[in-house]
């Protein structure tokens, strides 16, 4: 990366690391080989957060360009599907664990749930006063 890194996070599969930058990348390291497998350039601002799908093949990013972007991993990086539906920067991603919702955070201050499957936002929840900075799903 040609700056700062905003976040880390290891494959499920455990073999795989990606990282996002405020160069506007995301990368994916092969921790076997020791390279950089994937260099992933559609953004046009810094991306903020990502999260890897649990079956490992999907990852989502996301950005201050206000868009979130899902990632066919193992078919070399393709972007899949872009959402689009915040307002301001979107800070933070999260995979619903072994589903196709992924829940984002923004600076807008909403959150929002989409179903991959459609593309489509399901529901969006207002009330924040300031940013939303980090969203999550209970793992267990």
């Amino acid at each position: 990366h040609m700056s700062w890194l905003s976040s880390v996070q290891f494959s499920p599969i455990g073999n795989f690391l990606a990282t996002s930058s405020g160069d506007k990348t995301v990368k994916v390291w092969d921790l076997k080989r020791a390279i950089c497998a994937l260099t992933l350039e559609v953004h046009t601002q810094e991306v903020w957060d990502l999260d890897y799908h649990c079956r490992g093949d999907f990852l989502a990013s996301c950005s201050g360009d206000t868009t979130t972007r899902l990632w066919d991993i193992t078919g070399g990086g393709k972007c899949r599907q872009v959402l689009r539906g915040h307002l301001d920067s979107i800070n933070s991603v999260c995979w619903q664990p072994f589903s196709s919702v992924l829940c984002s955070g923004s600076a807008d201050k909403t959150i929002s749930l989409w179903d991959i499957r459609s593309g489509l936002c399901v529901q969006t929840f207002f009330g924040h006063k300031n940013s939303v900075n980090h969203v999550s799903f209970n793992r267990i």
